[in-house]
């Protein structure tokens, strides 16, 4: 992939901590990271990917950003969301 992901924006990360603390009713500790991820399965190349993380319910939760303003869904595509 060529080009480096661009990290979450302000706006990104304010809109991911108001949708999980909705869906949480509380607010919940969202950590930013960086992941290695393989995204073109023809190649072994890893892409650094900014991560979002955060944990409620029992289970760990995080969002990939693969692209500026795409995240994957299910592995196979992506959808417009945040900037």
């Amino acid at each position: 992939m060529a080009g480096q992901i661009p990290d979450f924006t302000d706006s990104g990360r304010e809109i991911a901590a108001m949708l999980v603390e909705r869906r949480f009713e509380k607010p919940v500790g969202i950590v930013e990271a960086d992941s290695a991820l393989r995204l073109d399965r023809a190649s072994d190349a890893l892409a650094a990917c900014p991560t979002l993380c955060w944990t409620g319910r029992g289970a760990h939760f995080v969002v990939f950003k693969v692209a500026d303003g795409h995240f994957p869904t299910n592995g196979r595509r992506a959808v417009r969301r945040w900037s």
